[in-house]
């Protein structure tokens, strides 16, 4: 009888282990999916530096990082951009300025690098920069007239001034006049990106 019930008990070891790390095996993959393209960005992106040196513009143009809690555990950075003296409100995912891009980055938590920020290779934004552009429309009067209108994401009229900016709101993709920018968001109703800071109420 113990022979049978130890035969029977190493027969089952057998069948039964194989399965059974089969089966956990399965579990872990479901557990740990691999990390998404998508993802790297929101992994990376908090941790890049910025700097007003990082980025060069056109002379009309500037970049000012502010530095929020200095020196504290807690520091964060804020990047304004500013075209002519009139500062470029939080309405675009990114903007590209003469080949150098930057994308718009909510602040989240108060040491967050937020607000305009250099496009880096972790940005889900990187390969706009250098994205070849369709010419299959002349420019119109009305649109130079206006400064700027709306064009599929590889679409440039042609004839289209130089000193214009490839923008991106949600769905939206323009070329504008950066004298425009502001403009445009009040004409399109579009909405700020910036996210608001919650400020405690304090009861009486």
């Amino acid at each position: 009888m113990n022979k049978l019930f130890r035969f029977s008990l190493v027969l089952f070891l057998i069948v039964a282990l194989p399965a059974f790390h089969v089966s956990a095996s399965g579990r872990k993959e479901k557990e740990e999916p691999a990390v998404q393209e998508e993802d790297i960005n929101n992994v990376f992106a908090p941790e890049v530096e910025m700097n007003e040196s990082d980025v060069s513009l056109p002379s009309d143009w500037d970049y000012q990082v502010e530095i929020t809690m200095e020196g504290s555990r807690s520091e964060g950075r804020i990047g304004h951009l500013f075209f002519m003296g009139t500062e470029i409100g939080p309405w675009f995912d990114y903007i590209i300025i003469n080949g150098t891009g930057l994308e718009y980055i909510p602040m989240q938590n108060i040491w967050d690098r937020s607000g305009y920020r250099k496009i880096t290779r972790y940005s889900c934004y990187s390969i706009v920069t250098d994205m070849s552009l369709q010419h299959n429309y002349e420019i119109t009067a009305e649109e130079l007239g206006k400064g700027w209108y709306e064009a599929p994401a590889d679409e440039k009229h042609s004839g289209t001034p130089s000193e214009w900016v490839r923008c991106k709101s949600g769905e939206l993709y323009f070329w504008a006049d950066p004298a425009r920018l502001n403009e445009i968001a009040e004409t399109m109703g579009i909405d700020r990106l910036d996210v608001p800071q919650m400020v405690p109420v304090k009861n009486d």
